[in-house]
């Protein structure tokens, strides 16, 4: 049966009833019991039940006297022993022994001291029994370290390194349900663990992005938190967050951008960005990849820059200006770019929010399935800020096969390098992800 239909067709009779002056109806577990276990299967029995109060109603109530009191006795010592039975001794093997001691309390209170004491005293006892079994549950459901897991922002040879001796320093929590006085506390007590340990993470970043809500204990759980972590000299942030989440964490201080020892992005992916960018301000000793110029890249992927420069002579250089597509979503797919410079992502969902994939800056290849697929694009390329692409078309590389068939396998080389290491890196996060479950 459809219950939420049921109590919405008990309460419009209810306020039909009340309009003509009848009296309020309410469902019956007891009673609906023992009509089921009588028999009564259809909804047969309930135009019987009306007309047996429908004839009482107009003057058949004296029949009632004739009906035998043991019949009515043993009706009520029937369905007082059914339930006593469903719940005393089936319930014991069916019930949890939180739920059953539950059940045992409220029966105690209702013979000691009455129904009202009884249910009162259900109710407190089921809520404390919720919180106690909600407090065992997983509330951080996934705990990765930078190491195992990489944001969608292409990084050069050199920063890829770096982060591949010192990913550690990332520490990622994913939270899931609702944080409350019971589950804060384990949370907090984790992290103090991990910040005491001998190779603390130097960065954490908290994805809220399955939590429900939090209480004002949760809330203070953060605040200590945030004492922690900057005693450890570690960075927190605060990624993927409702706003009723980040309204009450705002209100408690816990998100204050103080000397960037707390950041607050809109989702995980920007955060483990954030996360990468703090690790390789720590690491890198020199500048990133991209600022040596496209020559010193092409000549590094093809062997000299005799080579660098065929392959210049084959490419368009083109210009976008921030905000400017670079394809879109279902174009035909005719070329591959390489990022000369500047900084593009590619995004999917045009129509709606869009949802960054991947961000590219200088020294890397873009759209380079589309010489091998021919598919429509699958995803839209833009540029975050001005930047500068070189197209290689389909038209273009089919000549290079042909004319420079050395150097054409080397773009082959290239992009199959590049697929590689984008399949490595899904490959291990998915590792990670099967490996590590749920953990406090």
């Amino acid at each position: 049966a459809d219950l939420d239909k049921e109590l919405r067709s008990g309460g419009l009779v209810n306020l039909i009833s009340a309009a003509t002056g009848g009296y309020v109806a309410a469902l019956s577990v007891s009673r609906t019991l023992v009509a089921f276990q009588s028999g009564g299967r259809t909804r047969l029995t309930g135009f019987i039940i009306a007309a047996v109060c429908g004839a009482a109603f107009v003057g058949a109530a004296g029949l009632v006297a004739y009906m035998p009191r043991a019949v009515l006795a043993g009706l009520l010592l029937a369905m007082g022993l059914g339930l006593l039975y469903d719940w005393l001794v089936a319930g014991y093997r069916r019930l949890h022994r939180e739920d059953y001691a539950v059940v045992v309390l409220i029966l105690g209170t209702t013979v000691a001291f009455g129904f009202a004491p009884g249910v009162a005293v259900g109710m407190l006892a089921a809520c404390a029994a919720f919180a106690f079994n909600y407090a065992r549950t997983h509330v951080i459901r996934q705990e990765l370290s930078g190491k195992e897991v990489r944001s969608a922002f292409e990084r050069s040879a050199g920063d890829r390194e770096i982060l591949d001796r010192h990913g550690a320093e990332l520490l990622v929590c994913r939270f899931q349900g609702y944080l409350f006085f019971g589950t804060a506390y384990a949370i907090l007590q984790h992290l103090r663990r991990r910040l005491a340990q001998p190779e603390a993470p130097r960065v954490i970043a908290l994805d809220f992005t399955a939590v429900q809500g939090l209480d004002t204990s949760a809330v203070v759980t953060f605040q200590k938190l945030r004492q922690i972590a900057a005693r450890a000299d570690c960075k927190l942030v605060f990624a993927a967050m409702d706003a009723q989440v980040s309204k009450e964490l705002e209100g408690a201080g816990c998100l204050a951008r103080d000397a960037q020892a707390v950041e607050v992005l809109p989702d995980l992916d920007h955060a483990l960005e954030w996360s990468e960018d703090r690790i390789l301000d720590r690491h890198r000793v020199c500048s990133p990849q991209h600022d040596d110029g496209m020559d010193r890249w092409l000549a590094a992927e093809f062997g000299d820059l005799a080579a660098a420069e065929r392959v210049r002579a084959v490419l368009e250089r083109r210009t976008y200006g921030t905000g400017d597509y670079v394809f879109r979503e279902g174009d035909p797919s005719d070329s591959l770019y390489l990022v000369e410079s500047g900084r593009v992502s590619v995004v999917l969902g045009g129509n709606g929010t869009p949802i960054r994939l991947h961000t590219y800056l200088g020294g890397t290849v873009v759209g380079e399935m589309g010489l091998y697929t021919t598919e429509p694009r699958s995803a839209s390329v833009v540029a975050d800020e001005p930047a500068v692409l070189l197209r290689l078309s389909a038209k273009a590389f089919a000549a290079l096969a042909a004319n420079d068939p050395v150097l054409a396998n080397a773009l082959h080389s290239l992009v199959v390098r590049i697929l590689a290491h984008r399949l490595a890196g899904a490959n291990a996060e998915k590792a990670a992800l099967k490996r590590l479950g749920t953990l406090i």
